[in-house]
């Protein structure tokens, strides 16, 4: 799995990893990772990626692998949809730059940025990408 997010259970076991190579943070499940990543950071922030196109060589599962990796210990990346990774980092790292690194680095645009206290408010925001 790499250093992809791993969200553990209610019984604190780690799930399986789903399809996208994701541990529980497939678009069907954005809403449970998101209230999961507000839990432990009252005050956060997200980043939208869009996934290059397949014929790039990129899929969406390769791409959220690379950018898991570039997050390393400070953020969570998960599918939002075919299209779109969600990127989500504390609220005191410097999104803009972090920003601008995932878009010159990986050859992809920035959809999206956003600052959220509240995780109805951040799916909210997210709804245009889903």
């Amino acid at each position: 799995m790499g250093l992809l997010q791993k969200a553990a259970d209610k019984n604190g076991s780690e799930p399986e990893k789903n399809k996208r190579g994701t541990a529980g943070a497939g678009p069907e499940n954005i809403e449970e990772a998101i209230r999961n990543f507000h839990n432990t950071h009252l005050a956060f922030q997200g980043i939208v990626l869009e996934i290059p196109p397949e014929d790039r060589g990129e899929t969406q599962e390769a791409f959220c692998e690379k950018v898991s990796w570039m997050l390393s210990a400070f953020g969570m990346a998960f599918p939002l949809s075919p299209k779109n990774v969600l990127v989500l980092i504390p609220d005191d790292l410097d999104r803009d730059l972090l920003a601008h690194r995932f878009s010159k680095s990986l050859n992809t645009p920035v959809l999206s940025c956003f600052q959220a206290n509240d995780s109805g408010k951040a799916l909210e925001l997210l709804a245009p990408y889903r």
